[in-house]
C-alpha cells in the first residue's frame, strides 16, 4: 500500500472505530461475448490504426448520463479495458470474455430510445451475457461516530 493508503487505514480505525474485512463472495457480472455466432464485429469498432509510440492511443473517454444515455470512445484499448469502461454503465463489474486480442477503436452511443445493451449488440457486435464469479467484497462490520474533539 501507498503511504497515504496506511495514513487513510489509520485515520478511519482510530478516529471513527472502523472494522472491516475483505471477503471473497459469488456475485453477479456480465462476460462481454460476441452478439453473432460469426464474431465478427459491429461498424463501430475496428483494430486501431495507433502505434506505441502515440500519445493519442490508449485512450478511454465517456460523456454519460450513467445507464440512460451517452457515449464511450476508445482509441487502442482492448477488450478488457472496453468491459471496464463498461462496467459503471451496466451496474455489474464486466469481464472480457470474447478471447479476442489485440487493441481496438471503438464508439459507441445510447440514449433514451436505444438501450446500453442493444447498443452494444449493434454497434460494437457484442453483448452483455449475466453470470457470476467471486469477487472480493469489502464489509464493514462496525463504525462509530467520532466524538467532537
Amino acid at each position: 500500500d501507498a503511504p497515504w493508503q496506511e495514513m487513510l487505514k489509520t485515520l478511519l480505525v482510530e478516529r471513527f472505530k472502523l472494522r472491516a474485512h475483505f471477503e471473497s463472495r459469488e456475485r453477479p457480472i456480465y462476460r462481454l461475448v460476441f452478439a453473432r455466432a460469426d464474431k465478427r464485429l459491429g461498424p463501430q469498432i475496428r483494430t486501431t490504426e495507433c502505434g506505441a509510440d502515440n500519445p493519442g492511443c490508449g485512450t478511454l473517454s465517456a460523456n454519460t448520463n450513467g445507464i440512460k444515455s451517452g457515449t464511450i470512445r476508445g482509441v487502442g484499448r482492448t477488450m478488457a479495458e472496453l468491459g471496464t469502461g463498461l462496467s459503471d454503465y451496466a451496474e455489474r463489474r464486466v469481464f472480457d470474455a470474447t478471447g479476442q486480442d489485440g487493441r481496438f477503436d471503438f464508439d459507441l452511443k445510447w440514449g433514451e430510445d436505444l438501450s446500453i445493451f442493444t447498443a452494444l449488440s449493434e454497434q460494437l457486435g457484442l453483448k452483455l451475457e449475466p453470470a457470476s464469479r467471486p469477487l472480493v467484497v469489502l464489509f464493514i462490520e462496525s463504525v462509530e461516530k467520532p466524538a467532537p474533539q
